[in-house]
C-alpha cells in the first residue's frame, strides 16, 4: 500500500542521516527532507536516494501501480468537479515542477476526469507575459490552473480562480500568503477558498503544522489575512 511503502523511506533514510552527521556531515539532510515530502505525490515513480558523496544507495521505496487513483489525487478530482459545478476555477500549487515534477500525472488524471487544464511553467511563458497567457487559458475554457506559487506570488491578477489548493506544502509563508493573494484581488466577488492536501503521519504533515504556526505567529503579529476561508484536508 501506499501508507506501508512510504513507513520505509523515514527508517532507512534516518539511519543514513544519523551516521553522516555522527561523521559531521549534514549532506543528507535536504535530501531526507526532500524524498519524504515528495514521495507520497509521486508513488507511481518510486524513490531511490543516493548519497551524494559516493552514490551509495542509502534508501528505496517502490514504484506503485499508476492505474490507482491515490487518495490526494482523488480529493483533487472532487474538489475540481465541486467547483466546475459551483462555476468556479481551481488554482492548484505544486512545488516539485523540476526533476520530481508531479504536474504531467495530474493533468493525466484531470484530463480523464473531463476537465480543462493549463499547466504553467517558469521555462515555457516568459514572466511579464503570464496574465496575458493565463487570461487567454481561462477564455478557452480552462477549469484548472497548475503552476508553482513562486511563479505567480507578485504583480499577477488571479480573481478567475477563487479556489486554491495548496497540492503540496510550501514553506516560506511569504511565498504562500503572496501566492493566495493573487486571487483575493480588488474586483474579486467570490469567496476566495484555500485548501492544503497532506497525508496524515508523514512529513507533509509534520511541514504543514509548523507552517501553519508561523502563519498563526505572523497574525498575531497584525497583519491581515489573505483569505476568506481556509481547509485543511488531511488523508490516511
Amino acid at each position: 500500500s501506499q501508507a506501508s511503502a512510504y513507513r520505509q523511506l523515514p527508517t532507512q533514510l534516518w539511519q543514513a542521516v544519523t551516521a553522516a552527521l555522527q561523521e559531521g556531515s549534514k549532506r543528507l539532510l535536504a535530501t531526507y527532507l526532500q524524498a519524504l515530502l515528495a514521495y507520497p505525490d509521486a508513488v507511481t515513480r518510486g524513490e531511490t536516494v543516493l548519497d551524494p558523496r559516493d552514490g551509495q544507495v542509502i534508501a528505496h521505496a517502490p514504484a506503485l501501480p499508476d492505474n490507482v487513483l491515490y487518495p490526494k489525487e482523488r480529493a483533487l478530482v472532487d474538489l475540481v468537479r465541486r467547483e466546475r459545478e459551483r462555476g468556479r476555477h481551481v488554482l492548484v500549487f505544486i512545488t516539485h515542477t523540476e526533476s520530481r515534477d508531479i504536474s504531467p500525472r495530474l493533468r493525466a488524471i484531470l484530463d480523464r476526469e473531463g476537465f480543462r487544464v493549463a499547466v504553467l511553467k517558469a521555462g515555457t511563458v516568459a514572466a511579464d507575459r503570464r496574465e496575458e497567457w493565463v487570461a487567454a487559458r481561462v477564455r478557452e475554457g480552462a477549469d484548472v490552473l497548475i503552476c508553482h506559487p513562486r511563479l505567480v506570488q507578485t504583480g499577477l491578477d488571479l480573481i478567475d480562480f477563487p479556489s486554491i489548493v495548496f497540492f503540496e506544502v510550501e514553506y516560506s509563508i511569504y511565498v504562500m500568503r503572496q501566492a493566495s493573494r493573487r486571487s483575493w484581488r480588488i474586483g474579486q466577488r467570490e469567496p476566495v477558498e484555500v485548501n492544503y492536501f497532506v497525508y496524515e503521519e508523514t512529513l507533509q504533515a509534520d511541514a504543514l503544522a509548523l507552517v501553519a504556526a508561523k502563519m498563526r505567529s505572523a497574525l498575531m503579529c497584525g497583519l491581515s489575512p489573505v483569505n476568506n476561508w481556509v481547509g485543511v484536508i488531511l488523508l490516511p
